[in-house]
C-alpha cells in the first residue's frame, strides 16, 4: 500500500496508529485510523529534562506520571487522560489495598453483589468487619503529559487468530481489509478515554509492513524498545464468547474475596470457610454451582498460548489493561484469581472434574486438575519485571516451548526482547534463514554464554521423524518432561565448563566425556497407555533370584527406588512414597467389613487426588517390572495403613510429574534410574563433561543420537567423575548427530 513508506533505522523509526473521528458523511461503523512515521528517540524537552535529572533505571513511566501530577504539568488541551483505577492496587500488602480495590469497583461501575461469590454469606465475626466498605472515589482520571514530540503511545498485545481478512477499516483514507479479531480490537480501542484524548497505539499487524522481510527483521529487533518504552500495554483477549463475562465476574468475585481477607494472604479453603454460616453440604453445593467452566474457558483462550505475548507482557508491567469483549480487568485481578486457584487446587479439583477435558488440560498433561491451566497463565502475567539480564531463562524457554507460532523461527525471534542481553545481542533476526539455521545459531550462542551443554541438552526431545539433529532442541515439538530445572542443579558431569564444537555445517556436535553404563531393562511408560486397572496376577511373579545392584542391602534399594520415583526432588521431605498401598479395583470391591471400610476411608485422600489415576496406572502396568529381580509391586505395602501422612499426596503429585514422558530403567552394572520414554534397552548412559545430568545416547553408525537427560540414583553428584580420575572409565570424544 502507498502508506507503507520506508522507515529510517538510524532514528529507530516506527509507525504509530492514531484512531480518529470519521469525516462527515463517511460510514461511522468503520474504524478510521492514520499511520504516522515517528522516531522512538524524539523525546519532548520536558521529558528529556526529567530523564536527565532523575535518571531512573526502571519504571520510568510511573515516575513520569507522578512527576506530571506533583508539578501540575501540561494543559487540558495537550494532556492525555487515563482512568485513575488503572494505577491502583500496585502494592497488594499495603494498608490502602482494600480501599483502593473498592475504588476500582466504583470506577468500573461493578456491583460486587452480582458477581459469583466463593462464600455467599459472611459472618459478623469475619476479619473484614472493621474494614471500610464505602470508600469515596477521590479521582476519576489521570492527566498524562506526552513524553515524545509527537505524543505518546500504548503497545497492543493480542492474538492474530486468522489471516482471513473479512473485515474493513479505513487506514490513511483508504479501505483496508483486516482479520475479524483485529477489527474488533480497534472498535474496542476507539472507545477508551485515552484514545479520545490523543493516545497513539503500536499494533504490529498494521505498524509493520508484513510483506517487507527486511523491515520485519529490523522491527522485530526493535520490539524490546517498543514495549518497554510504551506508556502501558493493552491486552486484547478477544470478543465476548464462552461465558467470558461470567468468568470475569467470577475473577472479580475471587479478587474481592481475597481483598476482604487481606491482600497479603491469598487464602485457603480450610481457613476462609471456617466462619461460614452454611452447613457443609449446602456449602459444597454452592461451590459446585460456581462458574468453573466459564473460568477455565477464559484461561484457555488462544491468547494465552501465543508466543509473542511472553515478552509483550514481561517488558512492561505498568498499568496493564486487559480487555475482553466489553469488560475490563487488571493484571492484579487475574493474578489473584490464579494464585487462589493454585493455592487451593486440591480442594477445587473435585468440584470441577466434569468441566475438565482435553481442551482445558492441553497445556500440561496433568489430568483432572485446574493447576496446569492457572499455573500457566500465572507464569505468563508474572514474569519478573526486572533487568533482562536477570530473567529466568529456563522459565522463559519453558513458556516458549508450550506456546504457539505460525513461523517456527519466531520461537527464537519472539523472545529476543526478554532474553539475557549477551544472547539477544548476538542474534540478528533474519527471516531468510532456515529454521535449522536459526535454531543452530541460538543453540550455539546460548551454549557459549552458559559454557555448559546442559543448557542445550535439557531441552532435547528425540523423535525419529525430526528433520533436526538430535542434539538440537526442536522448539516446535511439545516437551512433556518435568523437573528438568531440578536436574540442572546436579553435578553428574562435574562443575567445570563443557568441551564442545559444532561441525558439519551445523549437523554435528562434538563433546567429551565417557560411557558410564548401558540400559539393561526399561519399564513401560504411561504414554504407552495400557489398560489402567489391568488385572494383577500375583502368581506370575518375577523369581526370587535377585540380581546384583549398586545399593547394597534391600533397605538401601528401597530408598533408591523412593528417590528415583521423585528424581530426588527436594520438595519430597521425609515421607516415603513407597508407603502408598498397592490397591486394585478388584481388591477394593472384594473386601467387606468395618475394618476394611475404615482402611479405605483412610486412603481416600490419595485415591481422590488428581494424580492418583496416573500414578497408579504406572504401577499397575509395570507390576512385574524387575528391579534387580524384585517386581515393582513388592516394593509397596499390600494393605492400607490407618495413618497415611498427608504429605504422601504431595509426593505422589511430584512423582507423577517426574514420570510424565519417562520410564524406569536399570543398568547392566546395577544402577537404577529414570530416562526419557524414547530410551531403549541397549542405549548408553554417558557422562558428558560440564553437563549436570547423565545423557542417554544411542549409537548410530559413526555417531550417536542424543535421546535425552536422565536421572541415575547414585551418580548425580559427580561420583563417576572421581571414578574416571581413578582410571575406571575411558574418555570418549562423542559425535552427536
Amino acid at each position: 500500500m502507498s502508506f507503507y513508506q520506508p522507515l529510517d533505522p538510524l532514528r529507530d523509526e516506527v509507525r504509530m496508529l492514531a484512531i480518529v473521528d470519521p469525516p462527515e458523511g463517511s460510514d461511522p461503523s468503520l474504524v478510521h485510523c492514520v499511520l504516522e512515521h515517528v522516531s522512538m528517540d524524539d523525546y519532548a524537552a520536558t521529558y528529556q529534562d526529567f530523564l536527565a535529572a532523575d535518571k531512573p533505571k526502571q519504571k520510568k513511566q510511573p515516575h513520569w506520571l507522578r512527576y506530571c501530577q506533583t508539578r501540575h504539568l501540561g494543559s487540558p488541551d495537550s494532556s492525555i487522560y487515563l482512568p485513575y483505577w488503572r494505577q491502583q492496587m500496585k502494592h497488594l500488602d499495603s494498608p490502602d489495598a482494600f480501599t483502593e480495590w473498592k475504588e476500582v469497583l466504583t470506577s468500573l461501575d461493578i456491583d460486587i453483589s452480582r458477581c459469583p461469590q466463593l462464600l455467599p454469606m459472611r459472618s459478623s465475626t469475619e476479619k473484614s468487619t472493621n474494614r471500610t466498605t464505602q470508600p469515596s472515589l477521590r479521582r476519576t482520571m489521570l492527566s498524562l503529559v506526552p513524553r515524545f514530540q509527537w505524543g505518546d503511545f500504548e503497545a497492543i498485545s493480542y492474538c492474530w487468530e486468522s489471516e482471513v481478512r473479512e473485515k474493513q477499516i479505513v487506514l490513511n483514507q483508504e479501505i483496508f481489509d483486516v482479520p475479524k479479531n483485529l477489527e474488533a480490537l480497534l472498535q474496542r480501542l476507539r472507545n477508551l478515554p485515552e484514545t479520545k484524548s490523543g493516545m497513539k497505539f503500536w499494533v504490529d499487524a498494521l505498524c509493520i509492513d508484513q510483506n517487507n522481510t527486511r523491515e520485519k527483521n529490523r522491527q522485530v529487533k526493535l520490539m524490546r524498545k517498543i514495549y518497554s518504552e510504551a506508556f502501558a500495554v493493552i491486552i486484547w483477549l478477544g470478543a465476548r464468547t464462552d461465558d467470558s463475562d461470567t468468568a470475569i465476574d467470577f475473577i472479580t468475585g475471587i479478587t474481592n474475596f481475597t481483598a476482604e481477607i487481606g491482600f497479603g494472604w491469598v487464602g485457603k479453603f480450610e481457613s476462609d470457610f471456617e466462619f461460614s454460616e452454611l452447613d457443609s453440604e449446602t456449602l459444597r453445593q454452592h461451590l459446585l454451582n460456581l462458574p468453573w467452566a466459564a473460568l477455565l474457558s477464559f484461561l484457555c483462550r488462544g491468547y494465552w498460548r501465543r508466543l509473542w505475548i511472553i515478552q509483550e507482557m514481561a517488558l512492561n508491567r505498568h498499568m496493564s489493561l486487559f480487555l475482553c469483549g466489553g469488560k475490563q480487568l487488571s493484571r492484579v485481578m487475574i493474578l489473584r484469581a490464579c494464585l487462589y486457584c493454585m493455592q487451593n487446587s486440591n480442594a477445587i479439583d473435585p468440584l470441577i472434574t466434569q468441566h475438565l477435558d482435553a481442551t482445558h488440560t492441553s497445556i500440561a498433561p496433568m489430568n483432572k486438575s485446574i493447576w496446569p491451566t492457572v499455573s500457566h497463565v500465572k507464569s505468563l502475567i508474572s514474569i519478573p519485571g526486572r533487568l533482562m539480564e536477570e530473567q529466568p531463562l529456563g522459565a522463559i524457554l519453558d513458556l516458549s516451548r508450550k506456546a504457539r507460532v505460525k513461523d517456527p523461527r519466531d520461537k527464537i525471534y519472539g523472545l529476543l526482547g526478554i532474553l539475557p542481553h549477551p544472547i539477544s545481542s548476538s542474534i540478528i533476526p533474519d527471516y531468510e534463514l532456515t529454521q535449522h539455521r536459526v535454531y543452530t545459531q541460538f543453540a550455539e550462542v546460548m551454549t557459549q554464554q552458559r559454557n555448559r551443554l546442559d543448557a542445550l541438552f535439557s531441552w532435547c526431545f528425540f523423535t525419529h521423524d525430526s528433520n533436526l539433529p538430535s542434539w538440537l532442541p526442536d522448539w516446535m515439538t511439545p516437551f512433556d518432561r518435568n523437573h528438568v530445572q531440578w536436574l540442572l542443579k546436579q553435578t553428574a558431569g562435574g562443575e567445570g565448563p563443557s568441551e564442545w564444537s559444532i561441525t558439519d555445517n551445523g549437523n554435528r556436535l562434538q563433546c567429551t566425556g565417557f560411557i558410564a553404563d548401558c540400559i539393561d531393562c526399561a519399564s513401560l511408560s504411561p504414554a504407552q497407555n495400557t489398560a489402567y486397572e489391568s488385572e494383577l496376577s500375583f502368581s506370575n511373579e518375577v523369581g526370587h533370584n535377585y540380581s546384583p545392584h549398586r545399593y547394597g542391602d534391600e533397605q538401601s534399594l528401597n530408598a533408591a527406588l523412593a528417590r528415583t520415583l521423585l528424581q530426588a526432588h527436594p520438595g519430597r521431605g521425609h515421607v516415603n512414597i513407597l508407603d502408598i498401598p498397592w490397591t486394585t479395583q478388584d481388591h477394593r470391591s472384594s473386601e467387606n467389613g468395618d475394618d476394611h471400610q475404615s482402611d479405605m476411608s483412610n486412603i481416600t485422600l490419595l485415591t481422590e487426588h488428581p494424580a492418583w489415576n496416573f500414578f497408579d496406572q504406572f504401577r499397575q502396568m509395570n507390576a512385574h517390572f524387575p528391579i534387580f529381580g524384585k517386581p515393582l509391586w513388592k516394593f509397596f505395602p499390600q494393605s492400607q495403613s490407618r495413618n497415611l501422612p498427608f504429605k504422601l499426596a504431595h509426593n505422589m503429585k511430584l512423582s507423577t510429574l517426574a514420570l510424565m514422558g519417562r520410564n524406569l530403567v536399570t543398568s547392566k552394572s546395577g544402577w537404577l534410574g529414570m530416562a526419557p520414554k524414547a530410551a531403549q534397552v541397549g542405549d548408553l548412559i554417558a557422562i558428558v563433561y560440564g553437563c549436570s545430568f547423565p545423557a542417554v545416547l544411542r549409537p548410530n553408525e559413526d555417531c550417536y543420537w542424543l535421546i535425552g537427560e536422565c536421572y541415575v540414583d547414585g551418580i548425580m553428584d559427580g561420583e563417576l567423575i572421581a571414578a574416571k580420575h581413578r582410571g575406571e572409565y575411558e574418555e570418549v570424544r562423542f559425535k552427536l548427530c
